[in-house]
């Protein structure tokens, strides 16, 4: 090793605050470690190499840039409108619930309310009925002890009544 070599190495060792022998040590270590060769000139431009992957780093974080613009964004816009749309008919699913269950008690209501009705209607078809046998049974009677209107046939009036209440 020349003296200019060997200045040049001191200067190196000094610069990072190792000995000769441990920056000799770890030299090796390192060109051992990754298949290097000082002598190609390839191999040894580290700052050309950092250049080329920082412009490798660019041309990737551009690719994701374009990504989220033309795939991403849209994709995101329309997940919001979609979730706008959501939170502004949500309210109107609630309350679409609530009058569902309104109605629902309206219709049991007005079952119940028919089932009165057609018993009421029921009772006073059976109390016309009633009323009505009796008349003719009174009248049967009438004509047994000769007072009251003489009915010919009861059997077939009540028959001829009994039918005129049924078709109500």
């Amino acid at each position: 090793m020349d003296e200019t070599d060997h200045i040049k190495l001191e200067k190196l060792c000094s610069m990072h605050g190792r000995n000769m022998k441990e920056f000799t040590s770890q030299m090796i270590d390192f060109f051992d470690r990754t298949g290097m060769d000082p002598t190609d000139e390839r191999n040894t431009n580290l700052k050309e190499a950092i250049k080329e992957l920082r412009k490798e780093n660019n041309r990737i974080i551009s690719f994701i840039k374009q990504q989220e613009k033309t795939k991403l964004e849209p994709i995101l816009d329309q997940m919001a409108v979609g979730y706008r749309t959501f939170e502004k008919n949500v309210g109107t699913l609630n309350k679409m619930g609530v009058m569902e269950e309104q109605l629902s008690k309206v219709l049991r209501n007005q079952g119940k309310l028919w089932e009165c009705l057609e018993n009421t209607r029921k009772k006073a078809v059976q109390k016309a009925i009633q009323l009505f046998s009796n008349y003719l049974k009174e009248q049967e009677w009438g004509k047994a002890i000769g007072v009251g209107k003489y009915v010919k046939n009861p059997k077939e009036l009540n028959d001829k009544y009994m039918e005129k209440f049924f078709e109500i």
